[in-house]
């Protein structure tokens, strides 16, 4: 059993009056959340991570190299980030 404490009488009845106010508009949200095909919303994050991927293809040379400043090496940051955007998408085909 929970300890009850000198607040507690105070916000009680407060919690109590958000959650009602709540109630309404989060159980909307949900009946929409629930009305969504689940093949749709793959289908959106797949198409999400595919643009990404095409953007990050795009950028120009410039904008994805970073120098290391203790080795002085360039390294570009493009492939690592297309491999991490491909397996986004390979977890929602897989899911």
């Amino acid at each position: 059993m929970p300890e009850s404490n000198e607040f507690s009488p105070i916000l009680t009845p407060i919690a109590d009056f958000f959650a009602n106010i709540l109630r309404v508009p989060g159980g909307i949200f949900r009946d929409i959340l629930v009305s969504i095909d689940i093949t749709m919303a793959k289908g959106v994050f797949i198409a999400y991570f595919t643009l990404l991927i095409i953007w990050v293809l795009l950028l120009k040379r410039e904008e994805v190299l970073v120098t290391n400043e203790r080795t002085g090496k360039t390294v570009s940051l493009r492939p690592y980030a297309v491999l991490a955007l491909l397996s986004q998408v390979i977890i929602y085909l897989i899911y």
